[in-house]
């Protein structure tokens, strides 16, 4: 074993036993928030999707009854993680959900410091959020309406209801202004 793998299952010891505190405790601290922070990247990182984000319900559970602002803002780390995790998954409705309350903490916290996020982290947190909501907009392709010849005969129908067949320069006008529709050509 490598002095790493070594060091990182002593990590993973000693965070199993700090969850289990940490679930009995009434409070969260910004030490928890890092602590968590550190485990869920490591999670990421690994490709470990399911614990990342189980760990990510744990403290959640704890922030969103935390009534401390400073420690609200440092969960900012925690929300990004989340939405993060569940981009990777492939989750559209959770990742879209975690980048609004992320981008919304980063928002109301401008100027203000924290304990592990400069203001470039920050900056850097809300990019790469706006870049996982544009991710999931729809993009509707648009279809080129077909280009007629001032010759070619169409049929339309007016609001009316009354179809006509004619050459398309004798009802231009009428289409361009919404007054009837090509059905067919």
């Amino acid at each position: 074993m490598t002095l790493t793998l070594v060091t990182l299952e002593k990590f993973r010891s000693a965070f199993e036993k700090y969850l289990e505190l940490f679930k009995a405790a009434d409070k969260v601290t910004s030490v928890d928030v890092y602590l968590f922070a550190h485990s869920i990247k490591r999670c990421a990182e690994l490709r470990h999707i399911v614990e990342g984000l189980n760990l990510c319900k744990v403290i959640e559970d704890k922030l969103t009854k935390n009534e401390n602002p400073d420690v609200e803002r440092e969960g900012i780390i925690i929300y990004y993680w989340c939405s993060y995790l569940h981009y990777t998954s492939n989750n559209r409705q959770f990742s879209i959900k975690y980048a609004d309350l992320t981008l919304e903490l980063v928002r109301n916290s401008k100027g203000k410091t924290f304990s592990v996020i400069d203001d470039k982290g920050l900056a850097d947190i809300e990019q790469q959020m706006l870049q996982i909501k544009k991710s999931f907009e729809f993009r509707v392709p648009k279809v080129a309406a077909k280009k007629y010849g001032r010759n070619d005969k169409v049929k339309v129908e007016y609001k009316e209801g009354v179809i006509i067949e004619k050459k398309f320069k004798l009802i231009e006008a009428d289409v361009v202004s919404g007054k009837c529709k090509i059905i067919e050509n």
